[in-house]
């Protein structure tokens, strides 16, 4: 049986937000779990386990401030963007999760031609999630922006400000999965060895009946419909591997299997069915009187009935040979494909006008969408033929990789194991415009068409040179000391661009619309990181346990590199803004006692 409880914060300010416009994410963080292990004669072994979690989270304005958020987009002397009174979109964020297993294992000696060891299993899985949020505590927020405009040489700036209203609402799903799996291990000689495996999944998934709310989170009385079966997926997993021995010398390994994503809820699950409407409204003066503009609306049916789950294929082969009594050395080939990954898709029944951009960076002349009537957005598989994509394309990743390897088993009080990797993975995948790779979409806005104009490129999380090296030894006065060493290769970005304008002619006036200029290379990239680990650890006898006493200095000389730009939508001629600094130089102590 195990028990685990986690309280945690997470946030700070910066230099452009007041205490109360920034926010502070907190909630309990538990997990409990329980199992049994049987053996059941002299060949089979059952196991039963029950897992859970769950949790209460909250982000919300640091000092509780529950005023109207605003931020200015035209600060006096220009510059980043600055916000103060309350806290923009916070929520509160309930989830729960129980999964079930059952595995039995058993032996079978001189069967079918060889040895096998058979593995059945069968998983039950239920979740949930509940998330409420709006546009600010009291939902709505303020923002102030300035234009300029000349007139035969003169320059006039106009100052306005803007109110975007929204009520309160829940979005969330509830989950079930039913699973079973079939396992052998298939020793068909001395030399060889099969691995055979199937696996089967059920999943079925709902958007629960919500409580309408008001403007101050309170609910009306009212209940929103859900959406059942808004995913109903079954599939099979087959998996086939093999290892052949070369007398005691080299080992030859290869594998091949079929993997399905578990159901993501927070790519799907939101907008909910009855989403708010977005009220925008216009005027001179903070306090009003207010004008509306605009008016945006979620399309009822968010989610496309024949939405698929992720899929990869793996693809590996490998050789590891034996050099003298404590060396190893390895070589393998990976390739995995990926497709049908979940993003928002536009439909084909908008109007645009199609108007010329010439891209600053190359000079190039390509055509952007000018959108006269908004086409249907929801989610799927694939970019759509409303968007910029190529024509037919889907949301999919490849990849592609060598992994060298050396290992030295335990001897003379020492040992070491490291590996070199060399990777190309590229990819067309949901939010080409973001710094990040596989995050949910939660509740997220539809893009804009013109979002997936030069967006096959290389994938957000590629490091194209990977090297680990880990050594473990023993040292005097029974300590025990271990150094790790990596290096990693600097991850790509596009560059960006922000263009306005585009639909200015109509009530819809797209704003200013992400283009992705240039699309991620590998050869362009963030700085590197290298960065130096050690540990040192000693045991000490206390009667019946041991308590051992572990030292861990991490980053220890201090490598200063980042993983993001603070912004990718910098002009030609402009210099990139670090952020995401990696861990500082840090001592962790580690306490533990055996018995």
């Amino acid at each position: 049986a195990k028990y685990h409880y986690e309280g945690w914060e997470s946030g700070g300010g910066d230099a452009f937000s007041t205490p109360d416009a920034t926010g502070i994410n907190r909630g309990p963080n538990p997990a409990w779990g329980i199992g049994v292990s049987s053996v059941l004669g002299a060949k089979n072994l059952l196991e039963v386990h029950y897992a859970g979690d769950g949790g209460e989270w909250t982000l919300e304005s640091l000092t509780g401030s529950t005023a109207d958020p605003f931020f200015d987009k035209a600060p006096p002397g220009g510059g980043p963007w600055l916000y103060s009174d309350g806290y923009l979109y916070p929520y509160d964020w309930d989830t729960a999760k129980h999964q079930v297993d059952a595995i039995l294992s058993t032996h079978a000696d001189d069967f079918l031609k060889g040895d096998h060891e058979f593995k059945f299993g069968l998983q039950y899985g239920l979740g949930e999630g509940d998330t409420v949020t709006a546009s600010g505590p009291r939902s709505v927020y303020y923002y102030r922006n300035e234009y300029v405009y000349e007139y035969y040489g003169y320059e006039n700036i106009y100052e306005y400000y803007y109110r975007a209203t929204s009520r309160a609402y829940h979005y969330g799903a509830e989950t079930t999965t039913l699973s079973a799996f079939f396992d052998d291990s298939w020793r068909v000689t001395e030399s060889l060895t099969l691995n055979l495996g199937i696996r089967y999944d059920a999943i079925n998934a709902d958007i629960p009946d919500y409580p309408l709310l008001d403007g101050n989170w309170n609910e009306t009385g009212e209940t929103i419909p859900g959406l059942k079966d808004a995913v109903d997926w079954t599939h099979f997993s087959p998996r086939l591997g093999f290892a052949y021995s070369f007398q005691d010398v080299g080992v030859l390994r290869g594998f091949y299997g079929s993997f399905y994503d578990a159901n993501v809820t927070g790519n799907w699950y939101a907008p909910p069915p009855g989403a708010p409407s977005y009220f925008d409204e216009y005027s001179s003066s903070r306090n009003g009187p207010w004008t509306p503009y605009y008016v945006w609306d979620w399309f009822d049916n968010p989610i496309d009935p024949n939405m698929k789950p992720p899929e990869t294929d793996q693809f590996t082969l490998g050789y590891e040979h034996r050099v003298g009594q404590s060396w190893t050395l390895g070589i393998q080939g990976i390739y995995k494909e990926t497709v049908n990954l979940i993003g928002w898709e536009i439909l084909d029944d908008g109007v645009y006008e199609m108007v010329p951009w010439r891209n600053p960076f190359t000079g190039e002349v390509q055509e952007l969408a000018s959108v006269i009537e908004q086409p249907t957005t929801r989610k799927s598989n694939r970019p759509g033929a409303g968007s910029l994509a190529p024509p037919g394309q889907n949301y999919e990743q490849d990849f592609k990789g060598v992994v060298l390897s050396f290992n030295k088993r335990y001897s003379g009080g020492w040992t070491m194991f490291g590996s070199y990797t060399y990777s190309d993975s590229t990819g067309f995948l949901p939010k080409p415009w973001s710094e990040v790779q596989g995050d949910p979409f939660y509740a997220a806005f539809p893009p804009d068409p013109n979002n997936f104009l030069n967006a096959e490129q290389a994938l957000q999380n590629e490091r194209r040179h990977v090297i680990q090296i880990q050594s473990t030894g023993d040292l005097p006065w029974k300590l025990n000391g271990t150094v790790n060493f990596r290096y990693l290769d600097g991850k790509p970005y596009n560059r960006q661009m922000s263009v306005g304008g585009l639909g200015s002619q109509t009530p819809l006036n797209q704003g200013s619309v992400t283009i992705i200029a240039i699309p991620a290379q590998s050869d362009v990239t963030r700085p590197s990181q290298t960065a130096f680990d050690f540990s040192l650890a000693r045991p000490f006898g206390l009667g019946p346990v041991d308590l051992t006493v572990r030292l861990d200095l991490l980053n220890a000389f201090n490598e200063d590199s980042h993983d993001w730009w603070e912004t990718l939508n910098v002009p030609p001629g402009d210099e990139y803004i670090p952020s995401g600094y990696i861990w500082p130089r840090r001592l962790m102590i580690n306490l533990a006692l055996d018995f």
